[in-house]
């Protein structure tokens, strides 16, 4: 299970630059996306682990990951829902529990779309549910709806008082 640690955002600005994280756990899948989100024009750091617990870690700022400065706090988050052992769904349940956790857009990622997990991915506070497309053009238009749709998610950073009260409405499947 998780560490007893909590999330140490770096907030400087009331909007901060796009940061991703993606927990893929298959190099398969993990170096299209790559190259998709570079074909989709992100200028921005993509940080890709391998599984929940490296999620988990990258999430907490774990040494040696805890400057945020040179590791910041990602705004958006995409994780695979079947990876071994702390599955995508247990790093949303950990991350949903986290006071600040309001301000990081979470998409999950299936190479299915079982209705079952769709809404447990909902229930769980995931922002977006993606496919992955087999085509790479497909999975470019993925990554651009994705990155469109998680900017219109983004809103003013949260003050101290709003933390604690986050407002989530699923979005549709993309």
């Amino acid at each position: 299970m998780p560490p007893k640690a909590s999330l140490q955002p770096c907030r400087s600005e009331s909007r901060e630059p796009l940061t991703i994280l993606v927990a893929e756990d298959d190099s398969k899948d993990a170096l299209p996306l790559k190259l998709a989100f570079a074909q989709a024009g992100v200028n921005a750091p993509v940080h890709f682990v391998r599984d929940g617990v490296q999620a988990i870690d990258e999430l907490l700022g774990v040494p040696p990951l805890d400057n945020r400065a040179k590791h910041p706090l990602p705004n958006l988050l995409v994780l695979d829902w079947k990876m071994p052992g702390v599955d995508g769904f247990e790093v949303l349940a950990w991350l949903r529990q986290e006071p600040a956790s309001d301000r990081i857009t979470v998409a999950m990622l299936s190479g299915s779309c079982l209705q079952a997990a769709l809404h447990r991915a909902y229930a769980l506070g995931a922002n977006f549910w993606v496919a992955k497309p087999f085509d790479f053009d497909q999975l470019i238009a993925a990554v651009e709806r994705l990155l469109e749709k998680h900017s219109l998610h983004l809103t003013p950073a949260p003050t101290d008082h709003q933390l604690s009260s986050p407002s989530r409405i699923p979005q549709p499947l993309i």
